[in-house]
């Protein structure tokens, strides 16, 4: 039957672990994307504009719990946009 392969349609279940897995792909690329950039870019940033060390510490502390807010909004927005589709 050299026909067969040509005709062949994928269950609808397996449309959706395709879907499923797209979406997924696309939220840790998205979270990869931003954590390298927020690493790249931040400590510059902060460094430019503190000279204190002390001070510079504290605001390292307060970077981290804004990247970590950040990335869970992301994540949540990401994900409730992909169970959407579904």
């Amino acid at each position: 039957m050299p026909g067969r392969f040509l005709n062949f349609k994928p269950r609808k279940r397996d449309r959706i672990l395709s879907a499923e897995r797209e979406s997924a792909l696309k939220i840790v690329a998205c979270y990869i994307l931003f954590g390298c950039l927020w690493i790249l870019f931040s400590d510059e940033l902060l460094s430019s504009l503190i000279a204190n060390k002390d001070l510079l510490t504290r605001w390292q502390t307060i970077k981290c719990w804004t990247f970590i807010a950040a990335t869970a909004t992301m994540r949540y927005l990401l994900i409730g946009r992909s169970l959407a589709k579904l």
